[in-house]
């Protein structure tokens, strides 16, 4: 049965910010697993303070990630925040987010919860860093931050965090916001970003 972005069974509603993850949090980031694991840092590139107004993201998109059709439903929240329920398969995640410009590329950062810290006592918290832009007014270009480039950045010493050949397990960042973002900057797109995934827009609210 395929789910529409106002139904889901209520066991299964998960908040992002109240459970671990391993690779990614369950919903939309769990697509970005499938398909190989988005960028994750401790420090977002830019602080909600920098938050952009981005009212073309509000309503309802659709899309499909490796065989799996993926809804979301895109809520203007305060000032420049947004709510985003991700409905996949049989769950509903939602997520707090906001938009930055990086050298005139768009960043959706989403509040991903908590990851492993050095004790189970001691989450991570952490954040995804998702690029996008629009192909007219309709159709969501999504981009995620390949998984090659962060491990490699973290090996040539270019940024700090913790590297992961497990394809389970994303790298995670945790470093300077200024230097995540001179990586952002500097490192070509053929590089940085894996294929992008499309959405549609399906209704405006």
């Amino acid at each position: 049965m395929r789910l529409g972005p106002t139904a889901a069974p209520a066991a299964t509603v998960q908040t992002a910010a109240r459970r671990s993850i391993v690779c990614c949090v369950a919903g939309w980031l769990l697509a970005t697993a499938l398909a190989g694991c988005t960028l994750l840092t401790t420090r977002p590139p830019a602080p909600l303070s920098a938050a952009l107004p981005e009212p073309r993201l509000v309503g309802t998109w659709s899309g499909r990630i490796d065989h799996h059709e993926v809804y979301l439903k895109v809520r203007q929240r305060e000032g420049n925040l947004f709510e985003i329920a991700e409905f996949i398969d049989e769950s509903v995640t939602y997520y707090d987010a906001y938009v930055t410009d990086i050298a005139g590329r768009r960043f959706a950062n989403l509040d991903a919860g908590y990851t492993g810290g050095p004790t189970e006592a001691e989450p991570i918290k952490v954040y995804a860093v998702i690029n996008y832009r629009f192909d007219g007014s309709n159709r969501l270009l999504v981009r995620f931050i390949a998984e090659k480039a962060m491990n490699d950045a973290i090996k040539a010493g270019r940024l700090k965090g913790t590297a992961s050949d497990n394809p389970d397990q994303s790298p995670v960042i945790d470093d300077e916001p200024a230097r995540l973002v001179e990586f952002l900057q500097s490192t070509d797109a053929a590089t940085l970003f894996d294929k992008p995934s499309i959405f549609t827009r399906t209704a405006t609210r």
